[in-house]
């Protein structure tokens, strides 16, 4: 319970809206896979051959489930800053330029490595 500025006491709510998005959706993804079960079970039960074929109204549910679960699983949308300099970037944290070796061992194995290898096509 929090009081705002004329003295009044508000209520904040204890699940956010992305949450219940995300509880419906799912709720409706499984009433779609239920229903179809249920339906499956009742065509079977009449012996009517349905060759897979689902009704729209699954197909409906079943995308208006998805997208509000994914809706609610998105949060909140940030703007991309391309020129925030004031951090540095995760690509160049590894990065010391005043460490850069050109000149390795690996030219001491060529003679080892080169007889291995296939040539080099020209």
């Amino acid at each position: 319970i929090l009081s705002n500025w004329c003295g009044r006491r508000t209520v904040r709510p204890m699940v956010s809206t992305s949450l219940i998005y995300i509880l419906v959706g799912f709720a409706m993804l499984l009433h779609a896979g239920s229903g179809l079960i249920a339906e499956k079970a009742a065509a079977e039960l009449i012996g009517d051959e349905t060759d897979g074929a689902m009704p729209t109204a699954v197909y409906i549910e079943v995308l208006v489930g998805a997208a509000l679960a994914m809706w609610g699983s998105i949060g909140d949308f940030k703007p991309i800053r391309l020129n925030d300099s004031k951090k540095p970037r995760w690509e160049s944290l590894h990065l010391r330029p005043d460490f850069q070796c050109y000149g390795g061992r690996t030219k001491l194995l060529r003679s080892v490595l080169e007889p291995n290898f296939p040539p080099v096509p020209k």
